[in-house]
């Protein structure tokens, strides 16, 4: 869209006058009159958008190319005079410095003299396109809405609150919950659910996969969306990367090594009843790879199939013996009380509203498609006046040509502010199968140029507002919070998706690759690089206008780890899954045991790098082609301000990445990267700097002086000895202090995020000096030595007031006596999640913690706790939602009265010395999940008719190992058979 595109040149020509305004005074004004005849354009734009789209007028679209393309030629023509003019300044050598004092004068001058041509030829060409506009009789359609806030004088549902309405769902419900819970000698069963895109089947799928009845019939679930295009095994691999950390597992399991994909998942399916979902279209002979390596138990287990219902060939995958369950569209009655959910929520409609009016015309503009119903409640919730109501009725009325759901969502993406207009348009860029990280996607944002400064907020605040209002929209769909209310994971909709890819390649905005030559490499400006089968996908092309480069790719499926449930999963960006969230937002990354990810982690700006104690085992998947990239391809793009690369296997970057001045987000993610290019410190703009799953650990001292860097997130890098001040520095991980000082933090005030690794004794008093000023900091990460210990002093200090999250991997150093421990809560009177391993605590810091207002999750494991026996204090842990304990030699743990009353899931892992729960478990009556593994005295005193069943037969869900001695039977008849064939 045009629009888009002339919004970022203006806010770049501001950008450049206010940064850059010595090197550009030589221009006078013109520069600024290029923007303002740019930004008195764009008020014609809009209407001219909407236009072109109906295809009214073809001389409007010729009229609407022509802007945008004018607006590419002003950001191309200052981007490069820009570099040019650093890369003459970066010559450092004595002759270079000597020769450049003769020659500077005249390269300048020619510099600016083409500078100067080529921005009268712009000018000319605007002026042309001016005049073309009156010709065409092109008027302005005024400004968009504006964003929605909470003190609009309308009420309004909830913008958070709005995924919970399932109107008209109750049948389909309870008929998908019969057919999944049946008697536990069942066959194994296919299930399909069919619809069309936009019908509810995805969301009614997950309610029921999430509920109660289905969590605790079921205890393996896995929920995998399939992309457009995939390799088989790694559909399989995905699984199999699910369902194996809900296997507990006693010791390493060789036995996997070499095997095939499909044993591998046979052989963990096998350890009890499992429900799998697979969300998409598969080709019959995928389906038929993926359904042999299936075990039928009869035991009850169950495969859901969900696909749209227009698909061709969809009836071979139905099982007969299972009708499909197919999806309708709502009648006239359910339609209104959908639309009007999602408006008003439980408030009082306005004045003028006539409800069977406006419900009529609702149902007759979407036909009863609960996406339809779900974008336009979206679009009217920022409208107040029955007139501004009307106006949009009789544009939605007027329009016959168009498919209803695709003009409300043009009507929407119109409605839209210019700043929105971008970061809806960027989401086409992203694979629709994937959760997105709403903090990683604003970063990119940022990086881009979209978010607009503010006065008294962050850009990083203000992306989350943006994020905040396409949700209120229905444009994207909500899947986690954190604690301040902040959107951590989304998901998009595919008809949402399809909208924005298609509006995307009309504006020349992104252009998506697969595994084909690019059309036009020369013209392209966003390239976004997808593809599900392959790790390295040829790009002969060079592609000399281009600004952003975003690659997704499959993840290696060969490095599986085979290990026990994990309890610090936060990449679930990488799982693919869009299931729902029901646990507290707080610790949910914390507590998804299961793996089946339905319940998404916190942020990955507070990633739990937590090395968890699990086997190296790895499964042998079928191995692609291992060549790695070496980006030849970028050589020609001179002004990239995005790389962001995930899953592309690279082993190092070009150094020409240096030359590329215009940087502002450089990510490398599961790509094996072990070196970076000694020229990265020459990126003067870099705001994101991201390798934390790479193996690249060294870098450039100058990167450390880059004065825009925002965040850094790094694998065990070890900074200078000095440090210039870093003001703009909000997130800090993965630094290694083992050679460090690092009273260098206080060069860093306005950090949010800071993850330490190698901290000795000789850091921690310059650590507690450098904490006490950190008044912002939301979530702390510390690691340390073996022999070093913590000062108990840090839960202590009273500037940590905003403090959230904290994780301690080390001894805790013991407080001196129990009064200087007394008002530990009231300093931190925000901490919500602690996480402590080897911190060998005492029963007296237990009592202190006991008494933290807002702590919602604890977690206690490996040598976190010194003691054998283990009490919680009465009225203690009021606040509590999810505990975990991974305590070996723990004996005896006692809860004693209204301790934990919100408690609602609780994890044994490894607790082996424990043999009788407390008996006070009996009063935790909101607990819904108990879940034990490698505890067999827990377990088999919790089963039913076990001697403790009695204090937790009140929990809806219990999990224990399953079927362990019927596997151990299944190994050793395997392995003889194995023994018999080699002979």
């Amino acid at each position: 869209m045009a629009n888009c595109a002339v919004d970022t040149v203006v806010q770049l020509v501001k950008e450049y006058a206010v940064k850059e305004a010595e090197a550009l005074a030589e221009m006078g004004d013109k520069i600024m009159v290029l923007s303002d005849r740019l930004e008195w354009l764009q008020t014609f734009i809009r209407d001219a958008d909407q236009k072109r789209r109906s295809k009214q007028n073809p001389f409007v679209a010729v009229w609407v190319r022509q802007t945008r393309d004018v607006a590419f030629q002003v950001e191309d023509v200052l981007d490069d005079y820009f570099r040019k003019t650093f890369l003459a300044e970066m010559e450092r050598s004595w002759w270079n410095a000597f020769f450049k004092c003769i020659t500077h004068p005249v390269a300048q001058f020619w510099t600016l003299h083409d500078l100067r041509n080529r921005m009268n030829k712009i000018e000319q060409r605007l002026i042309e396109i001016s005049k073309n506009k009156d010709d065409y009789n092109i008027q302005s359609a005024g400004e968009p809405s504006s964003v929605w806030t909470s003190s609009s004088t309308t009420n309004l549902a909830a913008w958070d609150n709005l995924e919970e309405d399932m109107i008209g769902f109750d049948g389909y419900e309870e008929t998908l919950k019969n057919l999944l819970i049946g008697a536990d000698t069942d066959p194994l069963a296919i299930i399909s659910v069919l619809g069309e895109s936009g019908s509810g089947k995805t969301k009614l799928t997950r309610k029921i996969f999430n509920c109660e009845e289905v969590q605790k019939h079921f205890q393996i679930r896995s929920w995998t969306l399939l992309p457009p295009k995939y390799r088989v095994t790694e559909i399989l691999g995905k699984i199999h990367k699910k369902v194996k950390s809900q296997v507990p597992h006693e010791k390493k399991v060789q036995r996997y090594a070499g095997n095939d994909i499909c044993e591998i998942l046979m052989d963990e399916l096998d350890e009890g009843r499992y429900l799998l979902v697979l969300d998409g279209m598969a080709s019959i002979t995928d389906w038929s790879t993926i359904k042999a390596a299936l075990p039928d138990l009869r035991n009850g287990s169950r495969v859901v199939l969900i696909m749209q219902s227009d698909c061709e060939g969809v009836e071979q995958f139905v099982d007969r013996s299972h009708p499909a369950l197919k999806i309708e569209r709502l009648n006239e009655e359910m339609s209104k009380t959908l639309f009007l959910n999602r408006v008003f929520g439980v408030h009082s409609y306005p004045s003028w509203f006539d409800e069977n009016t406006y419900g009529k015309d609702v149902f007759t503009l979407t036909q009863g498609l609960p996406l339809a119903i779900a974008i336009l409640a979206g679009l009217l919730r920022s409208k107040e006046s029955q007139a501004e109501w009307d106006s949009q009725f009789k544009q939605l009325k007027d329009e016959r040509g168009m498919r209803a759901l695709g003009h409300i969502l043009a009507m929407s993406f119109d409605d839209l502010p210019h700043s929105l207009k971008s970061c809806f348009l960027y989401l086409g860029a992203l694979p629709e199968t994937k959760l997105h990280d709403g903090n990683k996607l604003v970063r990119l944002w940022i990086s881009e140029g979209f978010i607009k400064p503010k006065k008294g907020k962050t850009l990083e605040e203000i992306g989350q507002q943006h994020l905040k209002e396409l949700v209120s929209r229905c444009l994207v769909q909500l899947l986690n919070k954190d604690a301040e209310g902040n959107v951590q994971f989304i998901s998009i909709h595919g008809p949402v998706h399809a909208f924005a890819q298609s509006e995307s390649h009309e504006a020349n905005f992104f252009t998506i690759h697969d595994n084909l030559d690019v059309h036009a490499p020369s013209t392209v400006r966003r390239l976004s690089v997808q593809n599900h089968t392959e790790k390295y996908v040829p790009l002969k092309n060079s592609f000399p206008k281009l600004r952003s480069l975003v690659c997704n790719f499959s993840e290696e499926q060969d490095n599986t780890k085979v290990a026990a449930p994990q309890t610090n999963q936060n990449n679930f960006a990488q799982e693919q899954d869009n299931t729902n969230v029901s646990t507290p937002q707080t610790h949910q990354n914390n507590f998804s045991q299961e793996q089946d990810n339905t319940n998404v982690s916190t942020s990955q700006t507070h990633q739990n790098k937590f090395a968890e104690k699990q086997d190296n085992t790895k499964v042998s998947a079928p191995q692609t082609n291992q060549k790695s990239h070496t980006l030849r391809f970028l050589h020609a793009s001179k002004f990239l301000r995005v790389i962001d690369l995930q899953g592309l296997r690279l082993e190092s970057l070009p150094n020409e990445v240096g030359s590329m001045i215009h940087l502002r987000y450089l990510g490398v993610k599961n790509c094996g990267l072990k070196q970076l290019p000694a020229s990265i410190g020459n990126l003067i703009y870099l705001q994101t700097f991201d390798v934390q799953d790479t193996d690249a650990s060294n870098i450039n001292e100058e990167f450390w002086n880059i004065p825009t860097l925002r965040h850094i997130f790094t694998c065990k890098m070890k900074p200078p000895i000095t440090l210039e001040s870093k003001d703009n520095l909000q997130t800090l991980h993965g630094i290694d202090c083992s050679s460090w000082n690092t009273a260098l933090l206080e060069k860093a005030m306005n950090l949010r995020s800071l993850e330490l690794e190698g901290l000795s004794n000789l850091h921690m008093e310059a650590l507690l000096v450098a904490l006490r000023k950190l008044e912002l900091l939301v979530h702390l990460r510390l690691k340390c030595s073996k022999e070093a210990s913590i000062p108990s002093g840090i839960f202590n200090i009273s500037i940590l007031r905003r403090l959230q999250g904290l994780e301690i991997d080390g001894k805790l150093e013991k407080a001196q006596g129990e009064n200087s421990m007394q008002s530990y809560s009231s300093t931190l009177p925000n901490l919500t999640k602690l996480i402590l391993r080897n911190s060998s605590m005492s029963q007296e810091f237990i009592f202190m913690l006991a008494k933290f207002p807002r702590l919602s999750f604890f977690k206690l494991e490996y040598s976190s706790y010194s003691d054998k026996k283990l009490v919680f204090p009465e009225n203690g842990f009021r606040g509590l939602k999810g505990l975990h304990l991974s305590l070996d030699k723990l004996v005896d743990w006692r809860i004693e009265k209204s301790v934990m009353p919100e408690l609602a899931k609780l994890y044994f892992w490894q607790c082996r010395s424990m043999e009788v729960i407390p008996d006070g478990m009996r009063y935790l009556r909101n607990l819904k999940e108990v879940m034990v593994y490698h505890s067999h005295k827990i377990a088999k005193r919790i089963k039913e008719g076990g001697d403790d069943y009695r204090k937790v037969e009140h929990v809806p869900i219990i999990r224990v190992p399953w079927k362990q001695a019927e596997k151990i039977k299944t190994l050793f008849r395997r392995s003889i058979k194995s023994l018999i064939a080699s002979y």
